[in-house]
């Protein structure tokens, strides 16, 4: 404040006003210039914050609808191998194990799966 003050004081012209209003009138701009600065700042902060949040949410959203788009083509034992093995990562040995069947079935499954997706998507 006092440094503006200092830089500033060539402008001072007593005749028009006077000192403490000068000073006041300083004061006044130099808070607001602190204000707006400080404003925009929160603004931005918070707006990229809160956009990127929503761009996560909208990119997840988008692709949990392809997904679904792309597994509405299995029928539902199919789907269910693909969301196993493909979307929760779990292995095809523990998913023959729980369905008591063997893994090259699963894998032609998985086999059969994808090739009807590709037709289904090349349409």
């Amino acid at each position: 404040m006092f440094l503006s003050i200092w830089n500033n004081i060539k402008s001072f012209d007593k005749d028009k006003n006077s000192f403490k209003n000068w000073i006041c009138a300083i004061s006044k701009y130099k808070a607001i210039d602190y204000k707006r600065k400080y404003l925009y700042k929160l603004e931005t902060v918070d707006i990229s914050k809160d956009i990127c949040y929503i761009d996560k949410e909208l990119i997840k959203s988008e692709i949990d609808e392809e997904i679904k788009e792309i597994l509405s083509h299995l029928n539902e034992r199919d789907k269910e191998l693909f969301v196993k093995h493909y979307l929760e990562g779990e292995e095809l040995e523990e998913i023959a194990i729980k369905n008591n069947t063997k893994v090259s079935n699963l894998y032609n499954r998985l086999s059969r799966g994808r090739k009807k997706i590709r037709e289904s998507i090349s349409k």
